[in-house]
């Protein structure tokens, strides 16, 4: 669990640079940022295994299904001079995956600020200056129907 929670605040590190990249438009640092999350990704994928085959013996041993062991289950069997120290871990793991969730929302807002800011840039300047989109009589005005794409100007 320690290094878990080591690749788990890694993550975080990275998330929290993300949100600054993001913020700044900076392409190639946010690039960077994902290379090396994806790195992380291994890691924690790797230790992943690793604790389903601790948890399958941990299922002989108590009886229950390996999926639906928790730390908690492990905590409780523990030896009196362990547990104390175990469930300091699983705080603090629980804290790190708090703090990467509120990142997660937080990156994938700014994202969502960032998209809104493009579309209303690429509408500004495909709108050809007209200012609505139907006539008097209901149908499609002559000038809204000559928008012009940005793509087919640049084609």
């Amino acid at each position: 669990m320690r290094f878990e929670k080591a690749v788990y605040e890694e993550v975080v590190s990275l998330s929290a640079k993300k949100s600054e990249a993001i913020a700044g438009g900076q392409i190639d640092i946010l690039n960077e940022i994902v290379r090396d999350e994806q790195t992380c990704l291994v890691k924690i994928h790797d230790l992943e295994r690793r604790r389903e085959a601790i948890s399958g013996k941990f299922s002989e041993l108590c009886g229950k299904p390996a999926k639906e062991i928790t730390m908690r289950d492990i905590i409780e069997v523990a030896p009196e001079s362990g547990r104390g120290a175990l469930q300091a871990l699983h705080a603090e793991l629980s804290d790190v995956l708090s703090r990467q969730s509120e990142l997660n929302d937080i990156n994938r807002r700014l994202i969502e600020s960032k998209l809104e800011y493009i579309n209303f840039s690429l509408d500004v300047m495909t709108s050809n200056g007209n200012t609505g989109t139907y006539s008097q009589a209901g149908s499609e005005s002559a000038s809204r129907r000559q928008k012009v794409n940005i793509i087919d100007q640049k084609a």
